[in-house]
């Protein structure tokens, strides 16, 4: 009688409401991800960035927030989706984007500087664009602190307009066709402990997303005579024209997560000759990690190959594809939520 009585009343929900509104949770599908072009990062959020969910990116300036966008816009181009970036800082640069894989002539640039106009874009687009971009939230107005005089303060005015655009475009989102990365800045809170940031825009940004990464700046890096890059030298304010860095290491935290397991952490290193980031580094670290390559000493046991040092063992990895792809595969297998737990 009671399994009568609920078929009715699913039956009248679903004919005043549609068919949509309730079904049961062996409907969901397994997250589609799309890679961050750095297999630490993949590791650390299972895959990539989640198709269906919302993302947030934040940290210091030059903290390569915008570069990790660049990677992971190549890799959905890669997987056929369609991607736009909300110019909101004025910053795009082709020569570089294009440096970085990107195809611009499929890349859609979105122009706005008010919250109020990126979000009146982003409701409609979100129908007809996989993957958005906005950069950055920090940098946007409000159109009513544009009304007001340059030295009125108005607390809030900008996490306030901030939400009402999410909680909008929450509503046109499709949960298995769009994807939104929303970068933003810190700012130092005074009145906690010393050196306190917290991301800007308000606790909606916070709520919305499914996943947060905060990016940190760690150190730099400098090439040797073969162009590797290595964690030696002075700080860049001292250093003379022949020992400029030639990159840096950042560190990610996944500070919160509904996709993977939080609190985990990548460090990705980048070439700022290439601007891409040194995956054969991560790929040697992997391959002792994942036990591919066995480590006895100094030296290194790959399948038939024994080889002496990390530098060597680099090269070896550089030498052979499908080793790469096995130390990959032995990383993310073991970072990836399964079917039927998804």
């Amino acid at each position: 009688m009671e399994k009568e009585n609920l078929e009715k009343v699913l039956s009248a929900i679903r004919k005043e409401y549609g068919e949509g509104d309730i079904h049961y949770g062996d409907d969901y599908l397994p997250l589609v991800r799309i890679p961050t072009g750095s297999l630490e990062l993949d590791a650390a959020t299972y895959g990539g960035i989640p198709l269906g969910r919302w993302s947030h990116f934040y940290g210091p300036p030059g903290g390569a927030k915008t570069l990790t966008c660049w990677n992971i816009i190549k890799q959905a181009q890669d997987m056929g989706l369609t991607c736009a970036y909300y110019n909101v800082e004025k910053q795009f640069l082709a020569e570089w984007v294009e440096r970085k894989g990107v195809d611009l002539a499929k890349l859609h640039i979105v122009e706005g500087t008010t919250i109020e106009d990126v979000g009146a874009k982003m409701e409609s687009l979100l129908g007809v664009i996989n993957l958005h971009v906005i950069d950055s939230l920090a940098h946007a107005v409000s159109i009513d602190e544009l009304a007001g005089k340059t030295q009125e303060w108005l607390p809030g005015i900008q996490a306030r307009a901030w939400g009402k655009v999410l909680r909008r475009s929450n509503e046109r989102f499709n949960d298995k066709e769009n994807a939104v990365i929303m970068v933003n800045q810190t700012r130092q809170v005074f009145g906690k402990f010393m050196g306190s940031e917290e991301p800007t825009s308000g606790r909606a940004v916070e709520y919305i997303s499914s996943m947060s990464l905060q990016f940190k700046k760690s150190h730099w890096l400098f090439k040797d005579d073969n162009g590797v890059l290595k964690q030696e030298g002075s700080n860049k304010e001292t250093l003379s024209g022949d020992s400029d860095p030639g990159g840096m290491e950042f560190q990610i935290r996944v500070a919160k997560s509904r996709v993977c397991q939080p609190y985990g952490t990548a460090r990705m290193r980048l070439d700022f000759e290439s601007g891409n980031f040194d995956l054969l580094w991560e790929l040697t670290k992997a391959a002792a990690y994942s036990g591919v390559a066995v480590r006895g000493g100094s030296w290194y046991t790959v399948g038939e190959n024994r080889v002496q040092g990390e530098k060597n063992l680099r090269a070896l990895i550089e030498s052979d594809v499908d080793l790469q792809q096995t130390i990959k595969s032995a990383i993310l297998n073991g970072h990836t939520i399964k079917e039927k737990d998804a």
